[in-house]
């Protein structure tokens, strides 16, 4: 199952409050009528930047479409681009609109279905000295399952989009990884001695300096079964 995630901007002029009431009248219906052959589709408009302190990203809406093969989703891509062009003046930055392929890794959680109350999205880039698929084998087997017991007691859902690439024209994320978490209480919180456990275990593959966290509020509905566990 291949991913695609779109990152968008809303157009200048307009808040982020109308961006988000116009996407999801104006523009989900048009993408939504055109990808019949997606497995799901979620948009995650931006809430608040939580790491680092004063990063203020410079898009909206990172929303992700799911599909059974790379023509399925080249096909989807091409459509929806030029049927957009009619339809989103004014409400997103086209000449800003980024978009990527990815492989999706899940986490089975152990536990009955909860309110999601807390989505967190964050940007990861591995170490100079690892390789892509160095970076995802220590993480999938090694701070993927660590993260997964420290959190448990609130966390749903935990997934690790790894970039596999980019149809946009000379662009390529910044990131190697997108991890997303889905919690069922906004005061989850580790203790001092658990942050400091994690810390030091990205220390060793990840690219700490460089590490971005939002705080997301997600529409619409997402994959429902899960290819891979850890």
């Amino acid at each position: 199952m291949l991913k695609a995630i779109n990152i968008v901007r809303r157009a200048d002029g307009i808040s982020r409050d109308d961006f988000r009431a116009r996407y999801e009248s104006e523009l989900v219906p048009v993408v939504e009528g055109l990808a019949a052959e997606s497995h799901g589709y979620t948009r995650n408009h931006v809430v608040e930047s939580l790491v680092p302190a004063g990063w203020e990203p410079n898009f909206d809406l990172v929303s992700s479409l799911w599909f059974g093969s790379r023509q399925d989703l080249d096909r989807c891509r091409v459509a929806v681009k030029a049927e957009l062009a009619g339809h989103a003046s004014g409400i997103i930055d086209e000449a800003t609109c980024r978009t990527a392929v990815f492989e999706e890794r899940q986490s089975a959680v152990p536990r009955a279905p909860a309110t999601v109350r807390e989505k967190v999205v964050l940007f990861v880039a591995r170490r100079d000295l690892l390789t892509l698929d160095e970076f995802k084998v220590r993480y999938e087997t090694g701070h993927a399952v660590l993260a997964k017991k420290l959190m448990l007691p609130h966390l749903i859902r935990y997934v690790r989009n790894y970039v596999v690439e980019s149809p946009t024209t000379g662009w390529r994320p910044d990131f190697d990884v997108m991890t997303e978490f889905w919690f069922d209480s906004i005061d989850t919180e580790l203790s001092k001695e658990e942050v400091q456990y994690l810390v030091r275990d990205e220390e060793v593959f990840m690219d700490r300096a460089t590490m971005r966290a939002l705080r997301t509020e997600e529409l619409g509905a997402g994959l429902v079964q899960p290819k891979r566990s850890t």
